[in-house]
């Protein structure tokens, strides 16, 4: 009894082999001042694999985002001082509940809807908001993320010199069954 027990111990106690930390590379675009923030990756039709855009705030927020006069399915991360993935979320573009008669070229043609515009009530029921504060909010195309395993607790490395970042994911434990 005493050796089974020892051995299913040694068996528990064995660390299960670790996966190398995978590192992924994107381009990025800047979003500091009020208005890149606001314009966001609205009307791009397209974006190119591995970039997306990063919303640097001067101190920590609670961050909203919504998919007004987006064309492009989203996803967003929310990041914290460090860079470290918090949370990550997946936002649906709807071209076609914007009004064509009022098209949102500038920032300024934002105020041609009223807050209790219905459009303008569609797209803030379908906002997301940090669960916490957050420094930084990364958009990548739809389901990037997710297509690259990039999860909570990852990490967005950058020069403040460079448009060039990589997120580098934590170490992850392997998947696969003991024997």
């Amino acid at each position: 009894m005493k050796i089974r027990l020892l051995f299913l111990f040694l068996i528990i106690g064995t660390p299960l082999p670790l996966k190398a930390a995978q590192q992924v590379p994107i381009t990025l675009e800047l979003a500091r001042t009020p208005e890149e923030k606001t314009w966001g990756l609205m009307q791009r039709t397209e974006l190119p694999e591995d970039h997306g855009m990063l919303f640097i705030n001067p101190h920590p927020i609670r961050a909203t985002f919504w998919m007004f006069n987006c064309y492009l399915d989203l996803s967003v991360a929310f990041l914290d001082e460090k860079g470290t993935i918090q949370e990550i979320y997946n936002l649906k573009s709807y071209p076609e509940r914007m009004d064509p008669l009022r098209p949102v070229n500038t920032v300024a043609d934002l105020y041609r809807y009223p807050q209790n515009d219905p459009v303008i009530t569609f797209f803030h029921r379908n906002r997301v908001t940090s669960s916490g504060k957050t420094t930084f909010a990364l958009e990548m195309e739809g389901g990037w993320f997710e297509r690259h395993e990039i999860k909570p607790g990852d990490r967005l490395a950058r020069d403040d010199s460079s448009l060039n970042a990589t997120i580098i994911q934590r170490t992850l434990l392997q998947n696969s069954p003991r024997r």
